[in-house]
């Protein structure tokens, strides 16, 4: 198909890219860019072959292309698929790591957000949910991701376009409101970093995820590193999962010791109850404050968002138990985080009676 606009004569090429087996459809096409409809759809060979594909018209000889790319359009895919990943800057190796693959992504308002858009041109009754199944609406009304049919996510109140924060968020650093770091043990340390504004909402900073590494190998090369050139001067305060307390067999230090050792001061949390580490969690996605959320996340938060969107889950057997997987090391240092603050939120606003020494009109007491 041939238009012409202007100075601007344009081909278009039609191809049936159902499965990995069309990528044979691409061979020895000369393209400037390509187009991909409900890409979601499309195998990811379709992707990688077609990106070898564009850039090559005009030919470099003749100048070369003033722009050159792929564009795609989609209903929302699935978590933890392999478009999900891309979509949200994840490795699809790991679903975790970060995803320099240089997309850019507009997610479209909902259907029933006051920004839709095209409403206009619909006919009325058009996003009606009437008769339509939770999924249905999550996913072609909402413009949200589909849900894995590996179980439920655990944090059922996280909206995205709603929790995340559209640009980075800046601590509050004032020696005196401690920057608090929620943190999960093992050889899979996570940590993730948040505050309590004077507002009363839960501002999450940043995070600190890491693999096979122990906890003074964590708090040394990563932890550290990350707070002191985040926030400097701040006072910091970690949070612990209550085993950290055990004792190693090997030399008797426990967790808890290992990082007060490298010069932080550290507590337990106040308990490791599955059910009160969601509900601490659950009480501020569900706050509002002053019409704003009151739990607010920092855009350079991925594998936390990855993991409240859904990679958190509960097992698919439907008896309450969670699954135990890749995203619930950062979901997990991020109850023991929410546990400090809403107990010290609760802590704040309990009436208490101060002692008043009287003293004698000499000044002596």
């Amino acid at each position: 198909y041939f238009f012409k606009v202007g100075e601007v004569e344009c081909e278009i090429m039609f191809r049936a890219l159902d499965d990995a087996d069309d990528v044979a459809n691409l061979n020895s096409l000369e393209l400037t860019f390509a187009w991909f409809n409900e890409c979601r759809d499309i195998h990811p060979d379709i992707v990688d072959a077609m990106s070898k594909r564009i850039g090559r018209f005009p030919s470099s000889k003749d100048g070369g292309p003033s722009w050159h790319g792929m564009w795609g359009d989609t209903n929302p895919p699935t978590m933890d698929t392999w478009w999900y990943y891309q979509l949200e800057g994840l490795d699809p190796k790991d679903g975790v790591s970060s995803n320099n693959n240089g997309w850019a992504v507009f997610k479209q308002p909902s259907g029933r957000s006051p920004y839709a858009e095209n409403i206009e041109n619909l006919p009325d009754g058009y996003y009606d949910t009437q008769g339509r199944s939770e999924e249905y609406i999550r996913v072609y009304i909402d413009g949200e991701y589909g849900l894995s049919s590996a179980g439920m996510p655990v944090y059922k109140y996280f909206r995205p376009d709603y929790h995340m924060a559209k640009n980075t968020l800046r601590p509050i650093v004032n020696g005196v409101r401690p920057i608090v770091v929620g943190m999960d043990l093992g050889l899979t340390p996570a940590a993730v970093i948040g505050q309590q504004d004077p507002r009363g909402r839960a501002l999450i900073l940043d995070e600190c995820v890491s693999f096979d590494m122990g906890v003074q190998r964590f708090v040394r090369t990563m932890l550290k590193p990350l707070l002191y050139e985040r926030f400097p001067g701040a006072p910091v305060l970690i949070v612990t999962d209550p085993a950290g307390i055990q004792r190693a067999q090997t030399d008797e230090r426990s967790a808890v010791d290992i990082i007060r050792n490298e010069g932080l001061k550290v507590i337990p949390a106040k308990t490791n109850n599955v059910s009160a580490r969601i509900n601490a969690v659950d009480e501020y996605l569900m706050r509002q404050v002053d019409g704003d959320p009151g739990f607010v996340v920092d855009p350079r938060c991925t594998q936390l968002k990855a993991a409240m969107m859904g990679g958190y889950r509960y097992k698919p057997k439907g008896n309450g138990e969670i699954d135990k997987n890749k995203h619930s090391h950062v979901a997990e240092a991020l109850q023991y985080l929410m546990l400090h603050i809403a107990n010290a939120s609760d802590s704040s606003n309990i009436p208490y009676r101060r002692d008043v020494k009287k003293v004698a009109a000499a000044g002596w007491t």
